[in-house]
């Protein structure tokens, strides 16, 4: 399983060497939601908009922090790539906000792979509530054997904050691939759920 790392340096207010940004690996079905290092909780939310025991991918997840003093990308080098072929990318997206903290917002990620930007569905996200766990579709071409895939939570207003959810992600070339050209090892399923490297929570004053 392929790694992520965090882009530190990119985040808007501060960098590595004084702090991280706010980005965890949630572990659903241990007592609460726990999210960060102060164990802080995730809403659950009100039915029908209840977050699940897991995500659809069945297991561990992010959440992401879209404040941008806040925020920072994470990613992953994808190699055995092929110029000129299209791939599509998939995984799962949801909203959900700080146990302690109230108001709607809206979340969303920026997905880039190589220089190719795309813009996944926004997300409107009631108070103290969760939005619902739901399939992005996006297609990009690569343009070279070598391409970095990253996402960047993107949300509104700061401070709430707007927390985006992440799992599943899987980047495939068209299936079933030609004969003559086998399916690059390594692409079908990058998971989330153990590859995450160097996730802290910057503390909110």
């Amino acid at each position: 399983m392929a790694d992520w790392y965090v882009d530190c340096a990119a985040a808007a207010a501060h960098a590595c060497s004084t702090a991280d940004p706010d980005l965890t690996l949630v572990f659903p079905g241990t007592g609460t939601t726990n999210y960060g290092y102060n164990n802080d909780a995730l809403y659950m939310g009100t039915p029908p908009n209840t977050m699940p025991a897991t995500s659809p991918d069945g297991g561990n997840f992010v959440a992401a922090d879209g404040d941008p003093n806040y925020s920072a990308p994470f990613f992953q080098t994808i190699s055995g790539l092929t110029a000129g072929q299209t791939y599509t990318l998939t995984f799962y997206q949801a909203a959900a906000q700080q146990v302690g903290l109230s108001g709607a917002t809206t979340e969303q990620f920026e997905v880039t792979l190589g220089s190719q930007i795309q813009y996944s569905t926004l997300m409107t996200n009631p108070s103290e509530g969760f939005t619902p766990w739901n399939q992005q579709t996006m297609t990009f071409t690569a343009t070279s054997a070598s391409e970095v895939l990253t996402f960047l939570s993107l949300g509104a207003p700061g401070g709430a904050p707007p927390l985006g959810l992440l799992d599943g992600v899987s980047l495939n070339p068209p299936s079933p691939p030609p004969a003559s050209t086998p399916e690059p090892s390594g692409l079908a399923l990058i998971g989330i759920g153990a590859g995450i490297i160097a996730l802290r929570r910057l503390q909110r004053k």
